[in-house]
């Protein structure tokens, strides 16, 4: 390794993974070429480790075999520890990914007197291994016997030399099976011990062709040795060499038998027969990774690499994997995207750097434009074939690599610029060979390969905080679990984005801020990532503001525009949707006009015109695809929905350095967009729209009244509270306006009594509704459908208030009026019939209700589909009057069909979603199916509480239902516990009498009387008891 190192004027140690295909051992030779192959040690670091564990194994107080096996397993612990691994990371695992040295260790079994190859890869003709590293060194390394596995895989090996002394022939069967039988050998190189008989080599071996496979032995036996010898001279690339002096039989003589070994190994080597042995050996090797690299200029190792498994897989297995096993001849083709600092490069140039010696010839090129890309293809093959004198353009370089084999051609960093498209493609060689690496920002390059891109997002957070940490801390410390939080939490407000870690980490190294960098970040974070990293060894030392900055001068003021008003919604699942429907009235439509506004001097909607227009899908597309290019944002989907979606880092970026009109008119301007999609028939968007609100929840108070009512309308199935504070601002900023309009202020009135419904505020929602419908009353004609409305939710408020006769009189009247002056067809008299068959079922007409709902329920799914909101809630509720006359398959089959659409159009979290499945739960429950009642109730019980405010009546319904299931499933404490909170919330709701008031109370009922039960039913037994013998006792005097 030294003379190569020479030879190469390398100026970091050669490592011998690096070179040899397969390394193989047994004993204490198997824990050498494990140090070479699975810990990828240089020979210097090898020898270092080999050293210290031999001093430890024969240690003063070490006395015997058993003794030498505790000590190994202790040493090879310390071992694995500092390398970070788990004790039990598997021989073939996540380890064996990244080495592209394969190894195999021979091990022997008690029980068969066999030879077991151990090996850290995957072969066709045998299963893996399902040892640890810890077990297969211990199985190969014991002096004596050791225990390895576990359970039914548990087995006892001894010292491996007593059957395989010299695995020479293992390892040259092994190479047969894994590279064929036509590959051939291009060096074996055999580092004996002392000799042991072992069988002859087998007789195929001189079959090995074509295929490079270059093995490196480590064992012993002169005779396995000699007879490979005689087999393989006639190929002139056997080597072996054998300096041999057992390990000490004393531990006292363990340090001068180190010195002996060294030295002797120092005189022999020195030999000149030997020393022309190593010349020819290094000579092969060269010939071997005789790689030409075409002058490769690789950009420089980032210090703080950290493997990404997932991406590094899916370059492994579209560039090589399985090639073996494919017959048809293809170019290999793989994309990686991602935006500006998410490690592509890095990626890239460790794959080279760990793969380069599959591949004759390697290119790596400048993708930024079409010409440099025909500029470094053409320079790569004349510095490969020293063409320099001659005439060499793109074609003819093309044409060299499509007549040559094995070659690799790296395009790093492809930009596809807007305006001039580059053909990548025709940059390809025309062949069906080779392999291609293409790294971009613009995922649009993807479709050249469809099946093999690699859209490279943010790290994994495991794979972040690890990176961090190593940037952060000094060199081999080890995270406190103090340090590992702070970290988490970093990397968490960094999105990951490794440009942004990385920076992060030397900004903490050099302030040695760790615990209170969040807090700066907050506080200063345009000033922080726009810091450049100083005394950086590699190339990550720009700021991440500088990596965003190059796409500036190539986009066009409208996109950056545009990517500046993006940066104003949350940065994941903007809908496009929502933009499209604000751009179709022009950014003006307000779901609610408590006050008068004109939107002529807008600044907002002006600036809205001006970027985006009266923008449709197409053009939105167009728009989009501009800033697509270099990844700044990408089109994905949420269930049904298309959505965009900005790295946090981007977003801060444009938000912080793209600066243009006020921000507050950007923002402005985000809550047009916004405020257009409030309305009844957008429902199934507001889980979209609903983080973008929530984002915007610092400048609420600033918004207009009639912003605040749409606002309020998309927050109120989701956070009441909200919805309760941001109509209460907009009322009081109305109500005293001389500017108002009375049919919108009746409106925000309706609005508010939703709100205060949902937190049970029953009596205040009463008072609001009528005071709506008073001002109705007095501007609108008589029997307006409006008015008409009005009352209908004033009769539904007195259902579920449990003030039955109220609300039966309030609907058949709205019902009876509806369909005389509106029709019976008339939206508003279905609703009307709908509402009332609600309070019919309650009061036990069950016959009646079902007739008005099945009449609304086929209304509703003809004339607005069966996706509508408005249709599943008809739905919903003729299941409940199916459960009330007992029909419990039919209802249990529309609440299951209800559950499913409800998360479909709305979403899992909605409430209504969540109260569909709770509707459910109650029939598994009238039908005695209690688990799977009570499974379904936990559920929805949690994600009321995840969803609402504490104390709310919705969730105290649930904990109500709950509690009768525990109950019935003999949880009597659960049962108890969870009735006694529901009833302290149901009883400031609810009026006394009413279904919700009074089922936690029955609840209680029961289990006091139980409980009393319990003591009373003993105690009365004993009486009787008692009685009984205090009668036999007179019955036995009187005789």
């Amino acid at each position: 390794m030294l003379r190569i190192e020479h030879d190469l004027g390398a100026t970091v140690p050669v490592l011998p993974c690096e070179y040899f295909h397969l390394v193989a051992g047994v004993e204490m030779g198997g824990l050498v070429a494990a140090l070479l192959v699975l810990f990828r040690m240089s020979v210097d670091e090898a020898i270092e480790t080999y050293t210290s564990i031999i001093k430890a194994y024969y240690g003063s107080k070490v006395n015997d075999d058993k003794e030498r096996n505790v000590v190994l397993r202790r040493e090879l612990e310390r071992l694995l520890s500092d390398r970070a691994l788990a004790l039990d990371t598997p021989l073939v695992g996540d380890t064996s990914d990244t080495i592209s040295s394969k190894l195999l260790l021979c091990a022997a079994n008690k029980a068969t007197m066999e030879t077991v190859r151990l090996r850290n890869y995957n072969t066709r003709g045998c299963l893996p291994s399902t040892l640890s590293i810890l077990d297969a060194l211990l199985a190969t390394c014991t002096p004596s016997s050791v225990d390895v596995g576990s359970g039914y895989n548990q087995e006892v090996y001894i010292n491996g030399t007593v059957i395989a002394n010299n695995p020479t022939s293992d390892t040259i069967s092994e190479a047969y099976s894994i590279y064929g039988k036509n590959s051939r050998i291009s060096c074996l190189l055999n580092i004996g011990a002392k000799p042991r008989e072992q069988a002859a080599i087998p007789e195929n071996a001189h079959t090995y062709k074509e295929q490079l496979v270059e093995i490196l032995v480590k064992a012993s036996g002169d005779q396995i040795a000699n007879e490979v010898a005689r087999r393989m001279a006639h190929l002139g690339r056997y080597f072996r060499f054998c300096s041999i002096h057992a390990p000490p039989a004393e531990a006292q003589h363990t340090d001068t038998w180190i010195g002996e070994l060294e030295a002797t190994t120092h005189a022999y080597l020195e030999d000149v027969l030997v020393s022309n042995d190593v010349d020819d050996c290094v000579s092969k090797l060269q010939t071997k990774v005789g790689v030409k690299e075409s002058g490769l200029r690789l950009p420089k190792p980032t210090s703080h690499f950290v493997m990404r498994d997932k991406p590094w897989s899916a370059m492994k297995k579209a560039l090589f994997d399985n090639h073996e096993d494919n017959q048809d001849s293809y170019q290999r083709i793989m994309i990686i995207s991602g935006m500006g600092g998410s490690g592509k490069t890095q990626l890239a140039r460790k794959f080279i750097q760990q793969f380069k010696s599959r591949y004759q010839y390697i290119c790596f090129i400048d993708g930024s434009s079409a010409a440099s890309i025909e500029e470094d293809l053409i320079a790569n093959i004349l510095s490969i074939e020293s063409q320099k004198a001659q005439k060499v353009n793109l074609e003819h370089a093309l044409r060299w690599l499509a007549n040559n084999q094995n070659w690799l051609i790296v395009f790093d960093n492809v930009d596809d610029n807007v305006d001039k498209p580059l053909d990548l493609r025709s940059f390809f060689p025309k062949c069906d060979h080779g392999s291609i690496l293409v790294t971009t920002r613009n995922p649009l390059l993807g479709q050249i390969a469809p099946t093999c891109h690699y859209n490279l997002r943010e790290m994994e957070t495991e794979e972040a905080t690890k990176a961090l940490l190593k940037a952060a801390l000094p060199f081999n410390a080890v995270a406190s679990p103090l340090e590992l939080g702070y970290a988490q939490a970093i990397v968490t407000e960094l999105g990951c984005l490794p440009v942004a870690i990385i920076q992060a980490g030397s900004y903490i190294r050099q302030l040695n801020c760790l615990p209170d960098y969040l807090a700066r970040f907050r506080l200063k974070r345009a000033d922080i990532l726009s810091r450049k990293m100083r005394y950086e060894v590699d190339d990550y030392h720009e700021s991440v503001y500088a990596v965003l900055e190059t796409t500036r001068n190539v986009l066009s003021t409208q996109a950056l525009k545009t990517l500046h008003l993006l940066s104003y919604f949350h940065y994941t699942n903007i809908p496009d949707t929502m933009i499209l429907k604000s751009a179709q009235d022009s950014y003006t439509w307000e779901a609610v006009r408590c006050l008068g506004r004109s939107f002529e001097t807008s600044q907002a909607v002006a600036l809205l015109v001006d970027v985006l227009g009266n923008v449709d899908f197409e053009g939105l597309d167009v728009l989009i695809g501009k800033l697509q290019i270099y990844s700044l944002v990408e089109f994905d989907r949420a269930s049904s929905q298309r959505v965009l979606r900005l790295h946090p880092i981007v977003q801060a970026w444009a938000q912080d350095a793209l600066t243009f009109e006020d921000p507050n008119t950007y923002r402005e301007a985000a809550v047009r967009i916004i405020s257009s999609c409030a309305g009844k028939e957008n429902r199934p968007l507001y889980r979209f729209i609903l983080p973008h609100v929530r984002r915007l929840s610092p400048h609420w108070g600033a918004l207009h009244p009639n912003d605040k009512a749409a606002f309020a309308e998309i927050l109120w199935a989701y956070s009441p509270k909200s919805t309760i504070e941001l109509l209460d601002e907009a009322h009081e900023q109305v109500k005293n306006s001389t500017e108002r309009d009375e049919l919108a202020y009746a409106e925000l009135l309706l609005k508010r009594g939703k709100g205060y419904f949902h937190m049970g505020d029953f009596a205040r929602v009463e008072t609001l509704n009528k005071e709506a419908i008073e001002i109705r009353k007095k501007i609108l004609p008589p029997f307006h459908p409006d008015t008409f409305k009005a009352r209908t939710h004033l009769g539904s408020l007195y259902l579920i208030w449990g003030r039955y006769p109220q609300a039966r009189k309030q609907q058949v009247e709205i019902f009876n009026l509806s369909k005389e002056h509106l029709g019976a067809e008339h939206p508003d008299t279905v609703d009307a019939s709908a509402k009332l068959a609600l309070t019919l079922a309650r009061l036990g007409r069950h016959g009646e209700a079902k007739d008005l709902q099945e009449k609304a329920f086929d209304y509703r799914r003809k004339n607005l589909g069966e996706k509508h909101p408005d249709t599943l809630t008809t739905m919903s509720n003729l299941a409940r009057t199916y459960a009330f006359m007992g029909l419990h398959v039919e209802a249990e089959k529309l609440r299951e069909e209800v559950v499913n659409l409800r998360k479909e159009v709305l979403g899992e979290n909605h409430i209504d979603t969540i109260i569909s499945e709770e509707n459910l739960a109650v029939t598994y429950y009238l039908q005695g199916r209690y688990e799977e009642a009570r499974k379904l109730q936990e559920s929805t019980v949690q994600r009321y509480q995840a969803i609402l405010e504490p104390g709310q009546f919705q969730t105290a319904i649930g904990m109500s239902y709950l509690a009768e299931t525990y109950y019935k499933l003999g949880l009597m404490a659960k049962a108890e516990e969870f009735a006694r909170q529901a009833d302290k919330t149901l009883c400031r709701s609810f009026t006394p009498g009413s279904m919700h008031y009074e089922r936690p109370k029955a609840v209680l009922r029961r289990i006091w009387w139980q409980k009393q039960m319990s003591v009373f039913l003993p105690a009365c037994f004993c009486v009787l008891i008692g009685c009984f013998i205090r009668l036999l006792q007179v019955m036995m005097r009187s005789n």
